[in-house]
């Protein structure tokens, strides 16, 4: 119920390999805390196309995979590797 944390990335040390944990229910109190975090970040006009739950979903889960493809990314690297991911997107 954190609305500041709906997605994590954890990594097995001992195997390398990623999970993805995303929150079972996203309250509208989450997806506002997220849209206020990306738009914090620079990402005004981009932000609009989350307003669509299937891209505001791909994006979530989109960023956290930005985290596996170099760990030490900004938020806001991941989140623009997400946005450009998300283009991508049919």
């Amino acid at each position: 119920d954190n609305p500041f944390r709906i997605g994590k990335c954890l990594r097995n040390q001992e195997s390398g390999k990623y999970l993805i944990l995303l929150a079972a229910k996203i309250t509208p109190d989450m997806f506002n805390s997220v849209i206020s975090a990306i738009e914090s970040r620079g990402y005004e006009t981009e932000v609009e196309v989350l307003n669509n739950p299937f891209r505001f979903l791909a994006h979530l889960l989109l960023h956290e995979v930005a985290h596996t493809k170099n760990e030490n990314w900004s938020e806001q690297e991941c989140d623009n590797w997400a946005f450009e991911e998300l283009n991508n997107i049919t």
